[in-house]
């Protein structure tokens, strides 16, 4: 879990949960959002002191989880199984986003030569839903379901730059700004100023921001009602594009493709 995904386990954990909530159902979330990309296998006590639980409770939740098919255990190991899939799955399958989109994606990717991809905005976090890869050296690689700090990709700042502005100064106001990177933007004024510069010019490029070496721009994709719903981007490395480059050859690729996205979800 990264740090924006625990404290907002943290905050569902505490006494504070709201009257009609059911907190074993925020627990069990709770222990599957425990394993990541760090933490793939783990004890029982590295479950428990992970999402600071009893040793009994998070056997407990373990025990049902790997009733239920989503938890599997080695010997003293834990780790997920494929069917929290199916979690995804089953928001995916009501998306004809996702459908309507991936033949766009290939077609950005055969253009450009890059890995593109569509995200949308969930809380304060951007989430891939598809992509698109090119085989080449120093290709990014993006994991659908990977959840990314909406301030600092791309995707995440051309859907905020359209918020309303109460709502995007709520957003800021709120944000932790201590930057993935040194080349993050840490100042609340100056994001303020490049959200605006974004919503007038209707794309964002995020350079190195996220991720060193990592050089990405996204457009807003709309839905019939005029709503930002999504956004497409291209990510790719500092050696392969000079970020000019994103404007002149690969922004026109991307605008295309998202008025054709954006016209195919009126029609749907």
């Amino acid at each position: 879990m990264d740090d924006m995904e625990q404290s907002r386990f943290e905050k569902a954990t505490d006494k504070n949960l709201p009257a009609d909530c059911v907190g074993s159902v925020v627990h069990a979330f709770t222990v599957l959002h425990a394993f990541d990309l760090e933490h793939r296998e783990m004890t029982l006590s590295e479950v428990a002191e992970r999402i600071d639980m009893t040793r009994a409770g998070a056997r407990r939740y373990l025990l049902t989880l790997i009733f239920l098919g989503y938890v599997a255990q080695d010997g003293r190991l834990f780790r997920l199984t494929p069917k929290v899939l199916d979690l995804g799955f089953s928001y995916l399958s009501t998306l004809g986003l996702v459908d309507i989109a991936q033949p766009f994606l290939n077609r950005i990717a055969r253009e450009t030569n890059e890995t593109a991809a569509i995200a949308v905005l969930d809380d304060r976090d951007v989430v891939h839903l598809a992509r698109a890869r090119v085989q080449k050296e120093l290709a990014p690689v993006v994991t659908i379901g990977r959840r990314f700090s909406a301030l600092y990709n791309s995707t995440g700042r051309v859907l905020i730059a359209h918020m309303a502005d109460e709502a995007i100064k709520s957003f800021i106001d709120s944000a932790d700004l201590t930057g993935p990177t040194a080349y993050s933007i840490t100042s609340r004024a100056k994001l303020l100023t490049e959200l605006k510069q974004i919503r007038v010019q209707g794309f964002a490029i995020v350079d190195q921001e996220s991720e060193l070496g990592l050089r990405s721009i996204a457009v807003p994709i709309l839905d019939r009602r005029d709503r930002f719903v999504a956004a497409l981007n291209v990510i790719t490395s500092v050696a392969a594009i000079p970020s000019e480059e994103l404007q002149t050859r690969i922004l026109p690729v991307l605008r295309a493709a998202a008025s054709e996205i954006s016209q195919a979800l009126v029609t749907d």
